[in-house]
């Protein structure tokens, strides 16, 4: 149903649902031990604004953490997060 959520977005573990009905369970490690990294990308006219630019730092980001990360999935999850998301206004993407 592409364009047909109104409100925030959260993709989790590849579940797309409302930000405010997203689950993270209480064993999960960022949660537990607070490690975590994060990108905000800013949306012109539903077009990510130097998306691979944001992918790379965060890949960084989590090197240098020593946190696992599949880019791959991340990037899909954010381009499945758009495709729901629909057109609009200008949004971010975090």
């Amino acid at each position: 149903m592409p364009g047909s959520f109104s409100g925030s977005l959260a993709s989790v573990d590849g579940a797309i649902t409302l930000a405010s009905h997203a689950v993270i369970p209480a064993t999960d490690e960022g949660l537990l031990r607070g490690d975590g990294v994060f990108e905000v990308i800013r949306l012109y006219d539903g077009r990510p604004f130097a998306f691979e630019e944001h992918l790379r730092r965060l890949e960084r980001s989590a090197s240098n953490l020593r946190l696992p990360l599949d880019i791959e999935a991340v990037r899909a999850d954010a381009w499945r997060l758009l495709a729901h998301a629909g057109s609009g206004p200008d949004h971010e993407l975090l």
